[in-house]
This record gives C-alpha cells, sequence and structure tokens, in this order.
C-alpha cells in the first residue's frame, strides 16, 4: 500500500500555489506518521523561478514520464484519477506494502473484521 500526503503552498501574500506530494510507504491509523518510509515526493505547480527549493522538486509529469504500467487487478474503489493511480501503483508497486485481512461471518450472514497482518 502506498499513500499519497499533501502540504499547501502557499506565497507569502497569502495566495496558493500548489501543492507538495510525499509518496510514502503505508497507511496505517497506528502508526505515527513518523514511522512511514518517504518514497518520493512531487509538486504539482510551476515553481518561482526565485525558488531554489521548490525548484529542485520535481513535478509530478516528470516522476511519472517512462513509466510501465503494470498488469495487476484493480481494487474496487474510488479513484481521483485513474490514469494516475495506476501510474503511481505500478511505479512503487514492489516497494508497497502488502496486507491479509482476516473475516468471520456472522450466524446472520454479515462479516465483521478479525485481524490486519502486514504479509510483505
Amino acid at each position: 500500500m502506498i499513500n499519497l500526503n499533501s502540504s499547501e503552498i502557499t506565497t507569502s501574500s497569502g495566495s496558493r500555489t500548489g501543492n507538495i506530494w510525499k509518496i510514502t510507504d503505508r497507511l496505517t491509523y497506528s502508526a505515527r506518521i513518523s514511522d512511514r518510509i518517504q518514497l518520493d515526493e512531487f509538486r504539482d505547480f510551476e515553481p518561482p523561478s526565485d525558488n531554489s527549493y521548490l525548484q529542485n522538486i520535481i513535478s509530478e509529469e516528470e516522476l511519472l514520464s517512462n513509466v510501465e504500467l503494470k498488469s495487476f487487478v484493480r481494487p474496487n474503489i474510488q479513484y481521483y484519477n485513474p490514469e494516475r493511480d495506476e501510474k503511481f501503483l505500478s511505479k512503487y508497486f514492489d516497494k508497497a506494502m502488502e496486507y491479509k485481512h482476516t473475516f468471520m461471518k456472522n450466524e446472520d450472514g454479515s462479516y465483521y473484521w478479525v485481524k490486519s497482518e502486514i504479509i510483505k
């Protein structure tokens, strides 16, 4: 599992510039953010030419260029941007964590969660 977290960037006058996105190796609600391993980061805006820090962060287009899409089953979730999300999943497929979720069936036919385990 990979996770994207954004930080909004604003100018000194307070107007919104864009976001810097950090890609981490997992999303677990019990883990502290500091426990996550950062895989990459990118920006979704054109940085001002006078800001060398922002200039050094690559754009989303640069990060996802030359990504070869992997063939895998699409999860049944709502995508924000399907083409982009498939590229991210393909790029970090080997670094992503894999989880096994165990459910049990109630007498009434409904299911309940028992546990989740990291398997990779």
